[in-house]
């Protein structure tokens, strides 16, 4: 497997765009970054990344259409793409496609007064939404929850 080491970054908001690559360059990415959908298509055109992270919500052309011009092109379909969007709705435990008896387990475990869960599996198998199901059952204004995200790059 070959480590990913580039990043491409399309966020309209300054002030969220540079937060974003320092961020990303503190983990050991090399960041490009561009402010809309458009300008990341005609930055794709110079060269290629490992990853592209999109706004959801951009001015001239949005993270969805710039995905969807992406994956259409052979040349840039297979560049992982990860879309950031604040509008998408929260979805619960029941709803993830996770079986009766799994649902139960975690729901079980979410109760107890602390602990530690870990989401792993393949890109695109679901981590982030299931992490995000359990927190959004946990939120109630008195649970402490403490998040660690690595976006290290990764060796094998």
């Amino acid at each position: 497997m070959v480590a990913m080491t580039s990043v491409l970054l399309a966020e309209d908001d300054p002030f969220i765009r540079r937060v974003s690559e320092v961020s990303l360059k503190r983990a050991g990415f090399t960041v490009r970054s561009v402010g809309d959908g458009t300008e990341a298509l005609q930055l794709l055109e110079d060269g290629l990344v490992d990853l592209v992270i999109l706004d959801g919500l951009m001015p001239t052309m949005d993270g969805l259409e710039a995905c969807r011009r992406l994956k259409a092109n052979p040349r840039t379909a297979a560049i992982l793409m990860r879309i950031i969007d604040d509008t998408s709705e929260l979805k619960s435990l029941e709803h993830l496609g996770y079986d009766q008896a799994t649902v139960e387990r975690l729901t079980r475990v979410l109760k107890l007064p602390d602990g530690l869960i870990l989401f792993t599996g393949p890109t695109a198998s679901g981590k982030t939404t299931g992490l995000y199901a359990s927190l959004n059952q946990l939120r109630d204004g008195r649970t402490n929850i403490v998040a660690c995200w690595s976006l290290a790059p990764t060796t094998t």
